[in-house]
């Protein structure tokens, strides 16, 4: 990098800049990367909303079901259609549950 500066004529920085600059109006940010902003030396002129929740497993009776069903299809290839299903409902649920994150965000 040194050689590079010397042959194009820059001078090189003091080194202490963040990549980019971050100005963004109403940003959501995860606490450990805000902290890591704010440790940086971010400004934080406000804050909007905070969400508050406990991380929990959710609907782990679909997900088993789904799984089941498709050990079930791969072990027993009569029941091949059931798992194929199956899969398509896993899929469908997912894809549902991004597509309403994504459109919540767009709004």
């Amino acid at each position: 990098m040194k050689d590079y500066l010397q042959r194009s004529g820059r001078k090189g920085g003091d080194g202490k800049k963040l990549v980019g600059a971050l100005s963004a109006p109403k940003l959501l940010l995860y606490a450990p990367l805000l902290s890591w902003y704010v440790e940086q030396g971010a400004v934080i002129k406000a804050v909007y909303c905070t969400i508050d929740y406990q991380t929990t497993k959710v609907f782990t009776w679909f997900v088993e079901q789904v799984t089941e069903a498709r050990h079930t299809g791969d072990v027993d290839k009569s029941k091949a259609l059931l798992a194929e299903v199956f899969k398509l409902l896993g899929k469908k649920a997912v894809m549902e549950k991004l597509l309403k994150r994504w459109s919540a965000k767009r709004a």
